[in-house]
């Protein structure tokens, strides 16, 4: 019961004739009047709880391609993996169905401010050589490890990243690589410039690319908008990155439905060297 995922849950209620909102009651009183149960029932009930409500830590299914990944997300927790956020969905669409060229067959990827891994996994499943996932909360670093490990993919690796911050780190000393995703990392708090020098620092070579995938919901500060809206200046004022093609995404890459939020697909070069 421990590893019940919430689709299957609702599901199984549903045929059953049960109404998963019908039912959540029923089970919280049993878990109060069984609070001291040996048998460890009440704490698989207050699971289940968890999962019908969609409130505890459960399992979303990403498709990619032919398959799906399975993400552990923790939507009452803290910090960046406590949910799928639509940009980490299409930085995966962008990769698998290579949008502005994009090929990750055989390509070093890092993921930066992974959350749930969801961008970096995706890659991996989708080619990709090698992974790195990278963030700066250690509860999202076990979580992508977890992630990493319930999809079978052994060439994803984990490891601590600032993506503002300019000193080596443990992911930087492992190398640089030919793309870096970013989903939804420029907040009124984070420094364009500084996300945007990390980001040469990483990379290497005349055909690597930074894939940044920034939400444009109207609830964000105002900072984070202006954010947004200046960061190609901010990355190339800051920076040799130059910006390759820039998209804004406002209808569903999967059922083509009108978004109520529009996205914006950033993709960046590193340098070009003469020949």
């Amino acid at each position: 019961m421990a590893l019940l995922e919430q689709p299957e849950a609702l599901a199984a209620a549903e045929r059953a004739g049960i109404c998963a909102s019908s039912l959540i009651p029923r089970l919280q009183q049993a878990v109060v009047h069984d609070a001291d149960d040996a048998s460890g029932l009440a704490a698989a009930l207050s699971e289940l709880i968890s999962s019908l409500s969609g409130q505890g830590e459960h399992t979303l299914r990403l498709a990619v391609r032919e398959s799906a990944l399975l993400l552990w997300c923790r939507p009452r927790g803290a910090g960046t993996g406590t949910r799928l956020w639509r940009a980490s969905q299409l930085c995966a669409w962008a990769c698998e169905t290579h949008w502005a060229g994009l090929d990750l067959t055989g390509s070093r990827v890092l993921e930066l401010g992974c959350g749930t891994a969801a961008a970096g996994l995706a890659a991996a499943a989708l080619g990709a050589r090698e992974v790195t996932l990278t963030d700066v909360d250690p509860a999202a670093l076990r979580l992508a490890k977890r992630n990493a490990a319930r999809n079978f993919l052994p060439n994803v690796r984990v490891a601590h990243l600032d993506a503002e911050a300019s000193e080596a780190s443990e992911a930087a000393a492992e190398g640089r690589f030919d793309l870096l995703l970013a989903a939804d990392l420029v907040y009124g708090f984070v420094s364009p410039d500084r996300l945007a020098a990390t980001a040469e620092r990483l990379l290497e070579g005349p055909h690597a690319r930074a894939l940044f995938v920034h939400d444009g919901d109207g609830c964000r500060s105002e900072g984070a908008r202006q954010g947004v809206a200046g960061f190609v200046a901010a990355v190339e004022a800051a920076t040799a990155l130059r910006c390759v093609r820039s998209e804004t995404v406002d209808k569903d890459w999967v059922t083509g439905r009108e978004l109520a939020a529009p996205l914006l697909l950033q993709l960046f070069a590193a340098p070009l060297h003469p020949s």
